[in-house]
């Protein structure tokens, strides 16, 4: 169980990072709605835009503390995660109907999430592990993209570390 859980996570990780990595060059997107520019963050919208996902403005408290969101995404991505230099976290709603790449222990956990099979509305945390220095694969002959960040978005119900992106 623990290895499939893994696979997924890491697969999610290169999925995701890989839709946002495709997308790092290109500055040419239309702006984001107006309901996305209501939301603070230190994320890149149109990037999140691009692999079809959105933040918006939490209307509850979450039912964890960040150190609880931090604690498990450092459990759940410690390869990702350990030689960062600094951590910060954001609190949004995210919405994602494409992603459903969720662990067992996640859809078991929280009842909207195993209904709906992504992400909508769900009320979650953004831990990005900021100063990595971690070389993406990439096919051979080619040089992956050096990714100076990461994100792991832990559920902000039940603190299940649900998956991770990288695009800078």
């Amino acid at each position: 169980m623990k290895k499939t859980s893994l696979f997924i996570a890491v697969a999610s990780v290169a999925l995701f990072g890989g839709a946002l990595l495709i997308n790092n060059s290109s500055n040419n997107l239309n702006t984001a709605s107006a309901q996305v520019e209501n939301v603070k963050t230190q994320h890149d919208l149109e990037k999140l835009k691009f692999a079809k996902t959105k933040l918006d403005v939490p209307t509850k408290p979450a039912i964890i503390d960040e150190k609880t969101a931090i604690e498990n995404a450092k459990k759940a991505f410690s390869y990702f995660t350990k030689d960062a230099k600094e951590v910060t976290v954001e609190y949004h709603l995210m919405t994602n109907p494409e992603f459903e790449l969720f662990s067992e222990e996640a859809l078991a956990k929280n009842p909207k999430l195993k209904e709906k099979k992504h992400m909508d509305q769900l009320p979650v945390y953004i831990v990005s592990f900021k100063g990595l220095s971690q070389l993406t694969s990439a096919p051979a002959g080619s040089k992956g993209d050096m990714i100076t960040e990461n994100n792991i978005v832990v559920d902000a119900e039940t603190g299940v570390a649900l998956m991770g992106f990288s695009y800078r």
